[in-house]
């Protein structure tokens, strides 16, 4: 992937998609206590289509701008933070994709319900915890590390 440089605006454009991704999590997980009507199946596929391409530009984003800016940026501790984040939550980006290919219709979601919804609640729990982990920690070592080289 190219790598670009991160900008401060960016940011705050990664954490308002944080919020709208967490949303869409929490409209699913209610959607999901119950799968009694073909709309209800339908409701849900598109729900889950939303957050796969919401996920889809947001981590491509994180990937080649914040992650890449905080691995380069100079200072070893950091990189090595942003190292450690990257490995231990980068694989949701494919979990996503997976999970999104697999429950891409009402049709599947209705037929396997019963495996559907543990599937979900698994993935959004994974979600949510990177989304409060960046927003508490990675970002505001980004917003520190940009601070420093405008200050330089």
């Amino acid at each position: 992937m190219r790598r670009s440089e991160f900008h401060p605006l960016q940011t705050r454009q990664l954490d308002e998609q944080h919020h709208a991704a967490s949303a869409i999590i929490e409209r699913l997980l209610k959607l999901s206590e119950s799968c009694d009507t073909p709309n209800d199946a339908y409701c849900l596929a598109l729900q889950v289509a939303k957050l796969a391409s919401l996920l889809r530009a947001h981590f491509a984003e994180e990937d080649c701008t914040l992650y890449a800016t905080l691995f380069d940026c100079g200072d070893p501790e950091v990189s090595r933070v942003a190292l450690d984040y990257f490995q231990e939550l980068g694989g949701l980006a494919e979990k996503m994709e997976i999970f999104s290919f697999r429950w891409c219709s009402a049709t599947a979601i209705s037929r396997g319900f019963d495996k559907f919804r543990p599937e979900l609640v698994d993935l959004c729990t994974a979600l949510a915890r990177r989304i409060d982990l960046e927003n508490a920690y990675l970002y505001p070592l980004a917003e520190s590390v940009l601070a420093g080289r405008r200050a330089a």
